[in-house]
């Protein structure tokens, strides 16, 4: 059912605050919106830490971290290396669910209004992993997702465009680190997801200010010939739920 492969698919190895910053590959990351129904909030986290427990008890074999975000929404990833990963992750929650008694899957299905799947690529050359990291990968606590649907004929400007930013990152020595994600499987391509961390959503906004800062009239310059290539823009903020996630 849609529920099995879509929702807990979501058990996933969240290393954007961690392994993602790897330069060297295109990763895979199967990632769910589930939006949540504003009075069954309580009942949703309830069942999530009673499934952690469950996990722990059969053995499941990935981590799972929890990030929550504005609109009662909560977000799932997996890193797969590719689809034959996929379908093995598909494979294990399956398993993982024939011991599991049905009403406890009921109970967390009725606490949400839908759920969203779909796939990103990392973009191994626009990850940029500073040389000196302010905090330790798990200290970072907040992301923000800068979404930019892109005009079809400008993909190519575009792609030109973030080579510069990324460039200019490198150059004034950005203390955090910066990755971006292709949209592939169940997104309005083209478009590109940016990621970019912080300790909390304060500090996120002063690290942010300071990278612009730095990029002086060469980066305002840059963002002027970004916005024209766009048809629409996004942003999502998240939060990590340490008290919900699972670790194998």
């Amino acid at each position: 059912m849609k529920t099995l492969k879509s929702i807990f698919t979501g058990l996933f190895i969240l290393s954007m605050f961690t392994t993602a910053y790897s330069q060297s590959q295109n990763k895979l990351w199967d990632v769910d919106e589930v939006k949540v129904k504003p009075d069954e909030v309580a009942n949703f986290e309830k069942s999530l830490k009673e499934l952690n427990l469950l996990l722990k008890q059969n053995n499941f074999p990935y981590d799972m971290q929890i990030y929550s975000s504005f609109g009662f929404k909560y977000y799932f990833f997996t890193e797969i290396d590719n689809m034959a990963s996929y379908d093995q992750v598909l494979s294990a929650v399956r398993d993982f669910w024939s011991k599991v008694d049905s009403t406890v899957l009921n109970n967390f299905v009725k606490s949400y209004v839908y759920d969203h799947e779909f796939i990103l690529r990392q973009i191994g050359k626009f990850t940029y992993q500073p040389e000196q990291q302010r905090f330790p990968s798990d200290e970072y606590n907040y992301a923000v997702w800068d979404i930019h649907y892109i005009k079809g004929e400008n993909y190519k400007e575009y792609n030109e465009l973030m080579e510069d930013l990324y460039a200019l990152l490198k150059k004034n020595k950005f203390d955090d680190p910066v990755s971006s994600l292709q949209g592939m499987l169940g997104t309005e391509s083209p478009m590109y997801v940016h990621a970019l961390f912080g300790k909390d959503a304060n500090d996120f906004m002063q690290q942010n200010q300071k990278m612009w800062q730095s990029f002086g009239e060469e980066g305002e310059k840059l963002y002027q010939k970004v916005l024209p290539l766009l048809r629409d823009r996004e942003k999502i903020e998240f939060w990590y739920r340490r008290d919900l996630s699972y670790f194998k």
